[in-house]
Formats: structure tokens, C-alpha cells, sequence
């Protein structure tokens, strides 16, 4: 069957779509409430199945989406090329993504951030930036690092995280 070629056994697919739960997809009817949504495969092939999958579940890294927060109308959904965030900041329960000129506030957590794409790693507790629009590195105080980013902003690499910074620079 194609889809252990693809996926592994049925276990390996139902855990890659149970990552599926924390996506902000949703569906609100006359303002009742919100209803999950079920995809329904009857009347497609097993190749047609298996390309959705492969587009969808595979290659996660497409987009971060989530709630934008420059934005006058309040929650409403936002999406941004993983690419082009900038970084990642943790402020109490609270995750943000920041772009060059957008703001999303997310439903994950900074740890599952990490493993969105290899482009991502932490620099502190607190953030996690995006490795390609790190434009210049500089020691600080107290064997700390600070980045200066494409768009002129300056984070902290902070103690613990520096050993783990330098590695991944390193590879």
C-alpha cells in the first residue's frame, strides 16, 4: 500500500495528524460556537489522498499563521511565510512572530517552534530567531552575544543558549 512507502505505518500517520489539533482552523456558526472539521476522502484515489497528505502534512514549514496583532478588527487570521519571520518572542503564555511588517500572535509554544524548520534557533529564554536574517554577530558583557538582524533590530544570545548558537552556526 502507497501509504506506508510514504508515511510509515498507520501509527506514524496518526501521530503526524495529531499535530494537526493545535492548527487554528476552525468553523464558527451564528456565533454558537466552534466545531471541528473533518475531512472526508470518499471520492478521491489513493494517489490523490496520498498527494494532499504529502503537500499538507510533509512539509509543514509553508506558513505560520495565526492572529495578526496590528490589525484595527481585532482576532482576525493572519499568515506569513516561514521565511520571512524575523524572529520569535515569548512574553509570559504568549508566543509572537514577528515579519518585517506583521505581527501574529500564536497558539504554540516556543519549544514547538523550534521544530518548525532548521532555519529557527533559540537565543534565550525568551526568543527564537530565524538563523537567515542574522546580518552581524558581536560579543557582549558577561559572555553574551548580541545579533544585529537585516532590519537593524539587536537581540541577546543569552549564556545558556550560547554553546547551542555556536553549534548550529558551526554545521
Amino acid at each position: 500500500m502507497k501509504i506506508k512507502e510514504y508515511f510509515g505505518s498507520i501509527s506514524q500517520l496518526e501521530k503526524k495528524l495529531s499535530a494537526w489539533i493545535d492548527l487554528p482552523i476552525s468553523l464558527r456558526v451564528r456565533s454558537t460556537g466552534t466545531r471541528n472539521i473533518t475531512f472526508l476522502f470518499e471520492s478521491f484515489s489513493e494517489e490523490e489522498i496520498i498527494i494532499f497528505f504529502k503537500d499538507t502534512i510533509q512539509q509543514p514549514e509553508h506558513a505560520i499563521v495565526g492572529y495578526r496583532q496590528d490589525d484595527i478588527y481585532g482576532d482576525i487570521l493572519g499568515k506569513c511565510d516561514y521565511k520571512d519571520v524575523l524572529y520569535f518572542e515569548g512574553i509570559g503564555d504568549k508566543v509572537y512572530a514577528y515579519a518585517d511588517n506583521l505581527t501574529l500572535s500564536l497558539k504554540n509554544k516556543l519549544y514547538e517552534i523550534e521544530e518548525f524548520s532548521k532555519l529557527y534557533v533559540r537565543i534565550s529564554k525568551s526568543f527564537i530567531v530565524n538563523i537567515l536574517v542574522v546580518e552581524k554577530i558581536y560579543p557582549s558583557l558577561n559572555g553574551k552575544f548580541i545579533i544585529e538582524l537585516t532590519d537593524g533590530q539587536n537581540l541577546t544570545v543569552s549564556r545558556k543558549y550560547k554553546k547551542q548558537f555556536l553549534e548550529y552556526l558551526e554545521d
